[in-house]
């Protein structure tokens, strides 16, 4: 049967301002040809598509396959991307013409961050997530992204951090001025994230790899989401990936990457998904 490869990017989170990485691992095989008239998209991926949205043929569940790429309870929206992989690619594998818009506006319903996922880019994220900004770009650099073991409780860090308060707010006004400015210095000054002050207590190996970071050259670090990854960036490649080797060794991570930001803008498959940009 023949199958469709679908970017599948994961997300890094510096406040209310995400970001896409480069962290692609998802395939849709082609299904059964019998129509039906509504059905459940991808239960394993925790994303149930109203049959009006996307009525498309049965099986589609069975051929959907997700790769090896970043666990789940990472703090990198990882769940909500494979569902924006999977609604975005049985929109193209069918020819549906529905605008990522109404996708975006529906995939609320499956979590916060499915209508980001969707968006791609760099964006203001406000509300619950679902209202989103579109910002330029940022920067070339290289990312380098370290998951240890643990995995945290998203619902867990928001009812702690509720009890904790929060003592100062990132500067996301600066940030997003940084982003428009292109200055990545600036970017780099106002990386904040307050769930870090619950999460660390709970999960301290995350201060040990931001230390490790530091130490191996990354100009600034940070955890992403609620936890536990950690990522820091580096604009010398040959830095990263040293620094990458160096984590990779250093075993405080199960997971580790070296990776770039993409962007909606200059990616032609977020623009128009007919275009064979992954074949």
């Amino acid at each position: 049967r023949p199958s469709l490869p679908v970017q599948c990017q994961q997300s890094v989170h510096s406040g209310l301002i995400t970001g896409k990485i480069n962290l692609p691992g998802f395939l849709i095989r082609q299904p059964r040809p019998r129509r039906i008239n509504g059905f459940k998209l991808g239960l394993r991926l925790g994303a149930v598509v109203r049959g009006d949205i996307l009525p498309v043929r049965e099986g589609v569940d069975e051929g959907l396959h997700r790769a090896d790429t970043a666990d789940i309870a990472a703090g990198l929206a990882g769940g909500s991307a494979d569902a924006a992989a999977a609604m975005l690619g049985i929109r193209r594998l069918f020819g549906l013409d529905i605008p990522l818009e109404q996708l975006m506006q529906d995939g609320v319903f499956i979590g916060a961050d499915v209508p980001y996922c969707i968006l791609g880019g760099t964006a203001l994220a406000e509300g619950i997530g679902e209202k989103l900004t579109p910002l330029p770009p940022i920067p070339p650099c290289y990312i380098l992204v370290a998951k240890p073991e643990a995995a945290i409780s998203t619902k867990y860090v928001y009812e702690h951090l509720d009890a904790l308060g929060i003592p100062r707010h990132p500067d996301i006004s600066g940030m997003e001025d940084a982003i428009r400015q292109n200055s990545l210095p600036e970017i780099l000054e106002r990386m904040e994230n307050v769930l870090e002050a619950v999460t660390i207590p709970v999960c301290p190996v995350i201060a040990s790899i931001k230390e490790q970071m530091r130490g191996s050259g990354a100009l600034n670090c940070l955890m992403s989401g609620s936890g536990p990854t950690v990522f820091g960036i580096f604009t010398d490649q040959a830095a990263g990936q040293a620094a990458y080797r160096q984590m990779k060794e250093s075993n405080l991570a199960k997971q580790v990457f070296l990776t770039t930001p993409i962007c909606a803008f200059t990616n032609p498959f977020y623009r128009n998904p007919d275009t064979k940009v992954l074949s």
